[in-house]
């Protein structure tokens, strides 16, 4: 399981930054003032990044049981 860690935990980071620069740019537009575009895209990249660990403590639960 800790394999699917590691890859869940990398993933998820790289999805995270992703999800962070797509959102602080689409904000920045409606908010060009003060810190809303940063306080969205890091709630956005919080909830994204504990998606990916979720999802990765999941498959390695279910893939450990299968092997």
């Amino acid at each position: 399981m800790s394999l699917f860690i590691m890859i869940g935990s990398g993933f998820g980071v790289l999805a995270a930054l992703a999800a962070f620069v797509i959102t602080y740019e689409e904000w920045s537009h409606h908010y060009a003032q003060g810190t809303e575009p940063f306080k969205h895209a890091l709630k956005v990249a919080v909830v994204t990044f504990t998606v990916f660990i979720i999802l990765s403590i999941l498959a390695g639960l279910y893939f450990g049981q299968r092997i």
